[in-house]
């Protein structure tokens, strides 16, 4: 009759095995330990609105949000409007950045035609916002850019309604102390900053600003 043979491991065997199983047990736990900081490194950082303090305003805002229906009666404000409102909500096909509604604060502009407002981008960005105090074929419309980047604010332009030029809005960070404006016709104006705000009616559009900082 034949018996089995069992052969049994070694102290040595079983020691060298323990050993192994150790480093893979460190070995993961140091993957593990990297890969969540990692994740940790690359969550994005909130964005921070420090640089533009005319956000934490208290003011009324004077533009009311409203909600529109797609019913076939039309909008749900019927009456019609005594000056500019906005969205409550962003429309379903915007693309890119837009303000977030809420957080829309009135900034006090030098041009007597138009208002402007400051928000946060729904993104993470900046935005500016400025209505003409006259309606264009009784509508009050209000225009809108925004700026992904908040180190670089935003500026808006639009048409003045007698057709005689533009009006252009601009929000910039704190320490922005004003902004050069060249216009397509070769002028160039400097305009003071106030309240995170500067703003310029020309008989050109502009060409391009930039930003000169306080001293």
């Amino acid at each position: 009759m034949m018996g089995h043979h069992i052969q049994v491991p070694s102290k040595r065997t079983l020691a060298l095995a323990c050993a192994l199983l150790a480093l893979a047990a460190q070995a993961w736990l140091v993957l593990h330990s990297n890969g969540a900081a990692t994740a940790r490194a690359s969550a994005p950082s909130p964005t921070s609105y420090a640089p533009y303090p005319a956000l934490r305003s208290t003011e009324p805002t004077g533009l009311p949000l409203v909600t529109h229906s797609n019913s076939p009666g039309g909008p749900a404000n019927t009456v019609q409007a005594t000056g500019p409102t906005f969205p409550a909500s962003a429309p379903p096909d915007v693309m890119g950045e837009w303000p977030e509604a809420t957080s829309i604060r009135k900034v006090p502009v030098s041009v007597p035609v138009i208002s402007a407002w400051i928000a946060k981008g729904l993104g993470g960005g900046v935005c500016v916002l400025s209505s003409q105090h006259k309606p264009i074929k009784g509508v009050y419309g209000v225009a809108v850019s925004c700026n992904p980047a908040t180190s670089a604010g935003a500026t808006v332009e639009s048409e003045v309604p007698d057709g005689t030029g533009v009006a252009v809005v601009g929000v910039v960070p704190a320490g922005v102390a004003s902004v050069e404006v060249v216009l397509t016709n070769g002028t160039t104006k400097t305009i003071s900053v106030a309240d995170n705000a500067w703003a310029l009616q020309a008989s050109a559009p502009v060409q391009s600003t930039h930003d000169v900082a306080g001293r």
